[in-house]
């Protein structure tokens, strides 16, 4: 009986035994509500403001060429160096001889979720230079520091006269010298004006920490340096003749994009030795605005074009393979070229594709895009590291803010695709922060890094080319 008293006095919930009074118990839903979902990224950025005082005597609406990420201090977040250039003004001349006028800013973080500017502890200068534009970087670790090393393909192509064969004056007005920022003691660089001056175009670091140059002008051919006794010694002729649109290392070939005979092509080099060369065989052609265009097939589609700009390199079920930004022109309706048909330039907007090679017998073979097929975006650059820590090395390219001619209003979100077993996803980014203002005169641009060591990527956003805006970085809450 006593115990069934007991068990009464649970279920009813009422006062039981004693002159004292029980505490009421609340009854427990069956199912109680989930916890709301964790948000993929924090609500409010983290800012590294416009550093306009730092502009006051070259110009005051730059491009941010590059934010690179690095170690200034020994905090557990990651710091960056940004380089700017300064573009020609809107009517401004075009016919300049000078390089073009740029700086490096140093923001080291606070470890509290601020940045400052640290020019002078970094480089033992407040206005650093690279002395003019950058076009490429490559980056790698060369003296064994714990840093990264930056090599730059450098130039003065800021919308001055380019030039050509018939007036070489105006196209050695665009060259500039290789640049490597090289780390040292205490969290500091050094800039390295090396080489021979030229209209630098593609860079990128050999295996063994050798950094190449290419570009576009008659006075060198690819040039390259080794780090020896904390000096640089030229070391070209250690390598083969490689042009300036694009080439890459791998672990044991290198690929170098090449155009003979106007026709696009890809060549592989093992060592010095050519092995194969790859190409795009034209179609057919047709009229374009009067100019007689051939056609060639990218991802299944006939489109005009079809240059090699940059490359990257990535595993894809464990077997290296070279990733090829291949620049074309599609039709704005998504239908093929025609054999016969006239077409006119509005018809068309740019389409920038990524293919897909792997080393087969030494022989280069173009692999079915694991991408959405149709897929194109416009860029400049892309990256194919391990975004999310998984082992698998995931695609990130850093588009622009809009297609040309179409809506810019996408605020310089990344499109991400992250590889599994069986290919790849693309990530769902229509609720991701975008850049906080609009400019119809730039674009915005983006890329994920973990800058606070937490394992989650986090969206660093910034506006290519406007009165010096912010950098804004949404930390991540969780895995992507």
């Amino acid at each position: 009986m006593d115990n069934f008293w007991a068990l009464l006095c649970t279920v009813l919930v009422v006062g039981c035994g004693g002159s004292g009074t029980s505490p009421a118990v609340g009854l427990q839903p069956l199912n109680p509500a989930p916890p709301p979902a964790t948000p993929q990224w924090q609500e409010q950025p983290v800012v590294l403001p416009n550093p306009n005082t730092y502009f006051v005597t070259t110009c005051m609406e730059p491009v941010i060429q590059f934010v690179l990420p690095t170690k200034l201090n020994d905090d557990e977040h990651t710091d960056f160096i940004v380089h700017y250039w300064c573009g020609i003004p809107y009517g401004g001349p075009v016919d300049l001889v000078d390089p073009t006028d740029d700086l490096l800013v140093a923001w080291a973080s606070d470890g509290l979720g601020s940045y400052s500017v640290v020019n002078y502890e970094v480089f033992g200068d407040s206005y650093p230079e690279l002395g003019s534009a950058s076009r490429k970087v490559a980056v790698k670790d060369i003296n064994d520091d714990g840093m990264p090393d930056f090599a730059f393909a450098t130039n003065s192509e800021d919308g001055r006269l380019t030039g050509g064969a018939d007036d070489q004056d105006q196209a050695y007005a665009n060259g500039a010298y290789p640049t490597i920022l090289l780390s040292g003691e205490n969290f500091t660089y050094t800039i390295n004006n090396i080489g021979i001056w030229d209209w630098g175009h593609a860079v990128d670091f050999a295996p063994n920490g050798d950094a190449v140059f290419a570009g576009y002008l008659w006075t060198a051919d690819q040039q390259a340096f080794r780090l020896q006794d904390n000096e640089f010694v030229d070391v070209s002729n250690e390598y083969p003749l490689i042009l300036a649109n694009a080439f890459r290392f791998g672990t044991e070939y290198l690929v170098n994009a090449t155009v003979p005979n106007g026709i696009n092509a890809i060549e592989l080099w093992q060592n010095k030795t050519l092995v194969d060369v790859w190409l795009r065989e034209p179609l057919f052609s047709v009229d374009v605005s009067g100019v007689l265009t051939p056609v060639v097939n990218v991802n299944g589609m006939l489109v005009y074009d079809g240059a090699i700009n940059d490359i990257c390199v990535m595993d894809i079920n464990d077997v290296e393979t070279f990733v090829f930004h291949t620049s074309t022109y599609r039709l704005k309706d998504g239908s093929d070229l025609q054999e016969g048909y006239n077409y006119n330039t509005d018809d068309f907007s740019e389409a920038i594709m990524l293919e897909f090679f792997q080393v087969e017998n030494n022989a280069l073979v173009l692999k079915e895009n694991p991408l959405e097929q149709t897929y194109d975006a416009s860029f400049n650059f892309f990256t194919c590291t391990d975004i999310n820590n998984d082992g698998l090395d995931d695609i990130q390219i850093q588009k622009w803010s809009g297609r040309h001619g179409e809506s810019r209003e996408t605020g310089g979100i990344p499109d991400v695709f992250l590889q599994h077993s069986s290919g790849f996803d693309r990530l769902d980014t229509s609720d991701w922060p975008t850049y906080s203002t609009l400019h119809e005169r730039t674009q915005r641009v983006g890329d994920l890094y973990d800058i606070n060591s937490d394992g989650f990527a986090d969206l660093i956003l910034y506006e290519s080319d406007v009165a010096l805006g912010d950098i804004e970085i949404y930390l991540g809450n969780k895995d992507l």
